[in-house]
């Protein structure tokens, strides 16, 4: 389970987010050839991220890779450029959502 919350103040939107992960490693295989799962948590991942202008921020909860990324790399990677309409903020978006759901479908790196 993920906390994330996010605050609007006057001037700012403040984020938050716990920083505990749950996985499932596979830890050899049983008599009959199936994975033998086992229950991993790390209490150091991070859950929120920003792009490298520092202009868009997100919270990840859930299963946060993109193929092989972890989505807050990615969105690190990214840079949102400065949208002066509406219109141009629309498309900025949409140009990261095309990104990452390429990343995902091709669990190949997508050079921003």
């Amino acid at each position: 389970m993920t906390i994330a919350v996010a605050i609007k103040t006057g001037s700012a939107v403040v984020f938050a987010a716990d920083s505990k992960v749950t996985t499932q490693g596979i830890a050899g295989l049983g008599d009959d050839g199936t994975p033998n799962l086992v229950t991993q948590t790390y209490d150091n991942a991070y859950k929120i991220a920003h792009d490298r202008s520092r202009r868009l921020m997100a919270m990840v909860a859930g299963a946060a890779n993109l193929g092989r990324v972890p989505a807050p790399d990615f969105i690190s990677a990214f840079e949102w450029g400065t949208a002066q309409t509406i219109e141009e903020q629309d498309h900025q978006l949409q140009s990261l959502l095309t990104r990452m759901s390429q990343e995902k479908d091709f669990a190949s790196p997508v050079l921003i």
